[in-house]
């Protein structure tokens, strides 16, 4: 039978040449976590979460980061 190819390609921008996806989705992605965090008991506002969030990502990986705060 015939199949129906809705994509002919799937392009990967890894280094965001095409997009700033990081500029994109690391911002939202920091939020989500930050609101999780204070959830369940960190003892910040957002804006002291993602500050911290922001510090931190200068000197250690993404694990250990939301575990430092």
């Amino acid at each position: 039978g015939f199949i129906f190819v809705k994509y002919k390609a799937i392009a990967f921008d890894l280094d965001d040449t095409l997009l700033n996806t990081s500029g994109i989705l690391v911002p939202q992605a920091a939020q989500k976590a930050c609101l999780s965090l204070i959830s369940v008991g960190a003892q910040c506002t957002l804006e002291e979460c993602l500050q911290m969030r922001s510090l931190l990502s200068q000197q250690l990986s993404h694990p250990e980061i939301f575990g430092r705060i």
